[in-house]
């Protein structure tokens, strides 16, 4: 794989079986995935907070995804309430809270947002949290763990 380059230049990085494995296991794990866990997928399979982190954490526990070609407003209001778990960029939670339509509501479900592939401001994280009552964890580095 080769990485964005968030700890450095991008370079490639020799990821093992075993270590995409052990990557799943570990973050389903933390993250307490289950086979009950619904996931809203927006993210691109061209990368390895999709391809791997993401998707890897439902076909672990296998379950269900709500998969999404790319991210929208329109499609985060409709299937963010039938999912418990949704993973994304820093923009699309930047966008969801400038959106009036979203609320505590569309998201009751949810019990984990993850974000990564790059910071996630302060201000985005503590507004995203005014607004639905739910900190947003945030991940990155993940190609070179």
């Amino acid at each position: 794989m080769y990485c964005s380059g968030t700890t450095g230049l991008p370079k490639g990085a020799m990821i093992t079986h075993g270590g995409i494995t052990a990557n799943a296991e570990t973050c389903a794990e933390i993250w307490k995935f289950s086979s009950n866990d619904v996931q809203y997928h927006v993210l691109p399979s061209n990368h390895i907070h999709g391809l791997f982190i993401s998707q890897n954490c439902s076909f672990i526990t296998r379950s269900p995804i709500i998969w999404q070609p790319k991210f929208t407003i329109d499609n985060a209001l409709k299937w963010l309430p039938k999912s418990t778990v949704m993973m994304g960029v820093p923009t699309y939670f930047h966008r969801l809270t400038h959106d009036d339509r979203f609320s505590k509501d569309i998201v009751k479900n949810i019990r984990v947002f993850v974000s990564g592939s790059a910071p996630l401001s302060p201000s985005v994280w503590e507004d995203f949290r005014k607004r639905t009552g739910i900190p947003i964890l945030e991940r990155y580095g993940m190609t070179e763990s």
